[in-house]
């Protein structure tokens, strides 16, 4: 599965790049283009002082080459360094840019000399609307061999983007500093990239001024860039060490008016401290770090009598060590779950220590009382997950990774805060309340002292039954064949996916038939690995037969088969007798037409694809075939391959998806779901980019929906994909591999994420409205009559939840809403005599 590429929409035209009104007006479009040409060209003439831009013209080379398809040329080995700024825009090959790449593209520059460098300036550029994010960090070394480098300066400014009104236009943005007095000859520019997309267009280098002070050069040396892994880590603490001590200073400054107030000098010296520092001084930042945790813990302990304090808190919002400035409400002094028969459910609270030690806290469960006075062990229906943070790309530090309990132990470090996550699940038990604590022994570092707290909490079940098989086509793109793991850690794995609803599987080509065209006209089939796949998914509703052919490689990796010239007659003999004998194989064994589809290319409508397509339907009409792109040359390059696509999977995130499915939805036999792939996935919202696709699925009556990915494994197996700096395969991932985590892990092969809950709470919604439907639709074919004001309350519904902008709320209260609805209908059902569906 390729990754999406949401820019495709500007591949024809230059103007698509400018918003539509601002076309109708050529004469101000053209001035305004000229004008930004011009100023990108006088900016890189040099600078305001007159210093000569030592960069311009000098060679360089790429760690990663640019990849990008529309400005990637021959010419992007001279054009960073060419002495034109013409605005960074990835439609002109004058722009250098990447995608989806894995590793941290590095671009070395030759000053020709050794050269004391005083100031930097890269050009780059951002559009929110089609996903182009600034880097996240750019961080500049200076060499005097080409081998040693030392840390001239690092970019970390992003403010430019939050701060755009305009999410429509492309904004040009110039990372610059004059704090640097470094020398060397090999300028080594390493860019963290934030999202899919990263684009420069050019960078420029300017010698100190005669009289600036030499700065001491940091003794942080790396020898190249494959090993700034531990340098970009290190500035990455620093720049959330910064951002935590921005965050209390503005808090603080929040909370007091008086400016002369001590606290306010003492939280202003914290930030001028923390200000100075620079990615070599590690014994400074551990100085400034405990400094800050001691005045934060003193900060809440004025605004807090008890030493550890709770609230709960929504599943759906990221968590960060710095979720400690509030007052917990006095009503919610209690742990409310509300959940079906047979559904899972999540709670989660946050602990802050406002004492001014480090906590160690042991937590443990109380048994589960129902309101009949049974008590149940609570570890059969509540497991206790840590939220663990980790370092995602686009975001920084996040609460993400829910590894179980497994000791009960965990610390918080003084003036911080930990998350307790509670996953429920109720397979047998019956409707009613039922009650439970969590308990919460707290011990201080450097003290005898211990704090014992305990949280009531509070589970409604319901008398509504959330299916075994979930009604929604769900889908993670997880291959397995590719999983380092015995045959029993993949029953594991695929038993964890079934258990989050998936049941459309993608079978990889490495797991295809093999066959071999034989002298008598016959083919050779080999069945083993396919069918060993197959086995992997004893609860698949549907399997997906990925091909992985490429546009344009025609006798290459996808057409491996080597049975003769694409599309000759030799070819078409030897990949029909294929097709035949791999259907009947299927039938054979249980899998009928309904149940596989043919997906040849991945994410393109290329001419072959539609040859391709074609010719299976000559082979065997009843072959469906996979699509998942809605084409990037408009309506023509749609219609020519339409007629033979039965099954489609449209992009969330790209401008000819609305109009693809507009037309396609027009036949009622093709069925249509729709899938996400954005970069950075730990840094995107569980509520929207996770949670809330079933209910567009719903909106849109799709039937199915799915993101990348559930779990690719890191090609270097001693990367850890808990961490995206270390392993930046592993920024797509829903799950972490429980080797290698910084945390006992249990049992658990595969660790949940906060975004997989998200996801799987999203295919319960979306089973919350079919029930609702299959209530209405029972109800209405007794009485005769459609209830349209129910239905009209179910639309409303529907749209004020996917136009919540943050938190879980609308979803709750749409759930509950939906629940007493089909109580109500249940009630009338069986007034009736019917049973309910």
């Amino acid at each position: 599965m390729a990754r999406n590429r949401n820019l495709s929409c500007f591949a024809n035209q230059e103007a698509n790049a400018i918003p539509s009104k601002s076309r109708r007006r050529p004469a101000s479009v053209a001035t305004l283009m000229v004008l930004l040409c011009l100023c990108g060209q006088m900016e890189s003439r040099g600078d305001e002082l007159g210093l000569t831009n030592i960069a311009q013209g000098k060679p360089y080379t790429f760690s990663t080459p640019p990849n990008y398809r529309l400005c990637t040329d021959a010419g992007d080995a001279k054009q960073l360094t060419d002495g034109v700024a013409s605005g960074c825009n990835w439609t002109k090959k004058t722009s250098v840019g990447w995608q989806s790449i894995r590793e941290f593209p590095a671009i070395e520059i030759d000053l020709g000399s050794r050269q004391q460098v005083g100031r930097i300036r890269i050009h780059s550029s951002f559009r929110k609307d089609v996903g182009v994010s600034l880097p996240e960090q750019i961080i500049a070394m200076l060499s005097d061999d080409g081998i040693n480098f030392k840390i001239a300066c690092a970019f970390d400014d992003l403010r430019p983007e939050n701060q755009s009104a305009n999410k429509k236009k492309i904004i040009p943005h110039v990372f610059e500093t004059d704090r640097i007095n470094v020398a060397g000859r090999f300028l080594n520019i390493v860019i963290v990239p934030k999202g899919n997309y990263t684009f420069v267009d050019e960078i420029e280098v300017f010698p100190s001024k005669e009289n600036a002070e030499v700065r001491q050069e940091s003794q942080y040396r790396v020898a190249r860039s494959p090993d700034i892994i531990p340098i970009i880590a290190e500035h990455r603490k620093l720049v959330s060490l910064k951002k935590s001590i921005f965050e209390f200073y503005d808090h603080v400054q929040s909370q007091i008016s008086d400016s002369n107030q001590p606290w306010i000098e003492r939280t202003r010296i914290l930030n001028d401290q923390v200000r100075s520092l620079r990615v070599s001084d590690q014994d400074s930042r551990h100085a400034v770090l405990n400094r800050f945790r001691q005045l934060r813990s003193e900060w809440l302990s004025t605004n807090s009598t008890e030493q550890i304090v709770w609230r709960q808190a929504d599943t759906t919002i990221q968590s960060s060590p710095d979720d400690v400035y509030w007052i917990r409400d006095d009503d919610s002094d209690s742990i409310q779950v509300a959940l079906w028969q047979n559904e899972h459910e999540s709670a989660v609270v946050t602990l802050a220590n406002c004492s001014s030690s480090s906590a160690v806290l042991s937590i443990s469960l109380s048994p589960l009382r129902s309101g009949s006075g049974e008590t149940l062990r609570s570890e059969d229906f509540i497991t206790l997950r840590q939220v663990v943070n980790v370092d995602a790309l686009g975001k920084g530090i996040v609460g993400d990774a829910l590894p179980k309990l497994s000791d009960r132990r965990v610390v918080i470090p003084a003036g911080s805060s930990i998350q307790i996550w509670l996953d429920f699940f109720s397979p047998i038990l019956d409707e009613g309340e039922y009650q439970f604590a969590l308990s919460i022994d707290s011990q201080f570092e450097g003290s005898n002292f211990t704090n014992k707290t305990v949280i009531q909490g509070f589970a409604k079940v319901h008398p509504i039954r959330i299916p075994d098989r979930a009604t929604l086509l769900t889908m993670t793109y997880a291959y397995l064949g590719r999983y380092p793991y015995q045959p029993r850690q993949m029953a594991r794995v695929a038993r964890d996916l079934h258990q989050n609803y998936v049941n459309l599987y993608v079978i990889p080509i490495e797991d295809l038939p093999r066959g071999m065209p034989l002298s008598s006209g016959k083919m050779q089939m080999d069945y083993r690995r396919h069918d060993a796949a197959i086995a992997r998914y004893p609860h698949a509703r549907e399997y997906l037969f990925f091909w992985g052919y490429v546009p344009s490689t025609k006798s290459k990796r996808g057409y491996r088969h080597h049975w003769g010239p694409w599309m000759s007659s030799q070819w078409k003999a030897a990949m029909g007798s294929y097709i035949t004998n791999w259907t009947e194989h299927l039938k054979t064994n249980g899998i009928g037409y309904d149940r596989f589809a043919m997906y040849p290319y991945d994410e393109s409508l290329c001419p072959e694809f539609a040859e391709l397509a074609k010719f299976i339907k000559s082979v065997d009409p009843k072959i469906r075939i996979f699509a998942n792109s809605p084409g990037r040359k408009g309506s023509s390059e749609l219609d020519q391959i339409a007629p033979y696509i039965d099954f489609w999977c449209l992009p969330e995130n790209r401008s000819q998806s609305h109009l693809a499915r507009m037309r396609l939805s027009k036949s009622n036999a093709v069925k249509l779901m729709r899938y996400d792939c954005q970069g950075d996935c730990k840094s995107l919202s569980p509520l929207h980019y996770y949670r809330l696709q079933p209910w567009r699925s719903w909106q849109a009556g799709d039937v199915g929906s799915a993101y990348w990915t559930y779990f690719a494994p890191p090609r270097d197996p001693m990367r850890s994909g808990w961490d995206d700096i270390e392993n930046m395969g592993a920024r797509w991932d829903a799950v972490y591999a429980s080797d290698l985590a910084p945390v006992d892990c249990g049992d658990e092969l595969l660790v949940p994420s906060r975004r997989l809950r998200a996801w799987r709470d999203g295919i319960e919604d979306y089973e919350y409205l079919h029930t609702l439907q299959q209530r209405l639709r029972a109800l209405e074919d007794k009485s005769g009559t459609p209830n349209r004001k129910v239905r009209r309350e179910v639309n409303k519904t529907v749209r004020q939840v996917l136009g919540t902008h943050s938190g879980s709320a609308a979803v709750m209260d749409a759930r509950s809403r939906i629940t007493q609805e089909i109580l109500k209908l249940d009630s009338r059902l069986l007034s009736d005599g019917r049973r309910t569906p």
